[in-house]
């Protein structure tokens, strides 16, 4: 069964990680690891044909692969991207929260890619704290195939999350029941 590594730029824009994972540094790396096949959202950017490195070659509509064997997908939107996250070996993703927490429930390796270019990026700081806790590897773009060599890639810390009605039940035991009907 081939592993897999899926990449998500969610909703933006974020050419440079599309670049960057297609790159042949960071092909050779993913070979590396054991990466046989790459699936990516690629969101509403330049047209993937931009983005395609010499050697790959069309396979079907959207599917590519390297002279390395290393097979490439893309997609640009799904209604759901749960299924592509929940087979995949690895998820390589922009840093936002939503991606983040999601990929961080699954209990699956992560590398949060920052967009380097964004003025007062806030993904930084969240991908920053998650690292600095071992949920995930934090990169830039430039540095993406440094970072599927990082030793701690596949043990990240479990993530737990908090139910939703934590602090309401927290609440509620604390100071009371509280009818402000």
């Amino acid at each position: 069964m081939p592993r897999t590594c899926f990449v998500t730029v969610g909703t933006t824009i974020f050419e440079d990680l599309i670049t960057a994972v297609l790159s042949e540094k960071t092909r050779k790396s993913l070979k590396k690891i054991g990466i046989d096949q790459v699936i990516i959202q690629c969101g509403s950017g330049l047209s993937i044909t931009n983005f395609l490195p010499e050697g790959l070659k069309a396979e079907d509509a959207g599917c590519f692969v390297g002279e390395d064997g290393l097979k490439i997908e893309f997609f640009r939107y799904k209604k759901s991207i749960q299924e592509e996250m929940k087979s995949a070996d690895l998820i390589i993703g922009h840093a936002g929260a939503g991606t983040a927490l999601e990929v961080l429930k699954l209990h699956k390796p992560m590398i949060a890619v920052i967009n380097d270019k964004l003025m007062d990026n806030h993904q930084t700081e969240l991908a920053d704290r998650l690292s600095e806790l071992g949920h995930l590897i934090r990169t830039v773009p430039s540095q993406l195939h440094e970072a599927l060599l990082n030793d701690q890639l596949f043990k990240p810390k479990p993530f737990e999350h908090s139910p939703p009605n934590r602090l309401s039940n927290y609440l509620t035991e604390k100071l009371g029941y509280i009818n402000i009907e």
